[in-house]
């Protein structure tokens, strides 16, 4: 492509139901703000609760439940924690898979990603997505080249204010 920038690859992670009940049986029923190091240390990532924050772009819901009820069921915050660790794997697949990957957005389970054309070819690109699709828990996807739009986005967002007023 003459204009473009590579392909944007957007992808939605369906977590396995059996990979948060493996979760489930080793925490308590309700997760509240004093057991909560507890439990991210039981689950193997400690570090894990600073995620649980207002900040942060899937921890906010947990945060705020905590916030309000003063606890979160075991159920859901499994299937977050499991949602994290696929997005995880993710993740790290595109960025050691395709040199220059760029993670653009994550929302829940939602992500895309802008791989370099000189990273891949497109037909190379679907192969490898397809022959990891199940291990990497991906339900669906959609892979797009660079639009006109999103470049001239691009360029916009690195351009300084002008500060002179033109001639007329």
């Amino acid at each position: 492509n003459k204009y473009g920038n590579g392909f944007m690859i957007e992808l939605k992670l369906n977590v396995p139901e059996e990979m948060v009940q493996k979760l489930k049986i080793k925490i308590p029923n309700e997760i509240k703000k004093d057991n909560l190091d507890e439990v991210c240390r039981l689950l193997g990532n400690a570090a894990r609760q600073e995620f649980i924050s207002e900040d942060h772009s899937t921890g906010w819901l947990l945060a705020s439940q905590l916030q309000r009820d003063g606890f979160v069921e075991s159920e859901e915050f499994c299937e977050w924690w499991a949602s994290e660790d696929c997005g995880e794997r993710l993740i790290s697949f595109f960025q050691t898979t395709f040199t220059g990957t760029e993670l653009l957005e994550q929302n829940e389970r939602r992500f895309r990603f802008r791989i370099s054309q000189q990273a891949i070819k497109l037909p190379e690109l679907f192969r490898v997505v397809e022959n990891n699709k199940q291990a990497l828990s991906i339900q669906e996807y959609s892979v797009t080249q660079t639009s006109l739009e999103q470049i001239f986005n691009h360029f916009a967002s690195f351009q300084e204010e002008e500060v002179h007023k033109a001639k007329a």
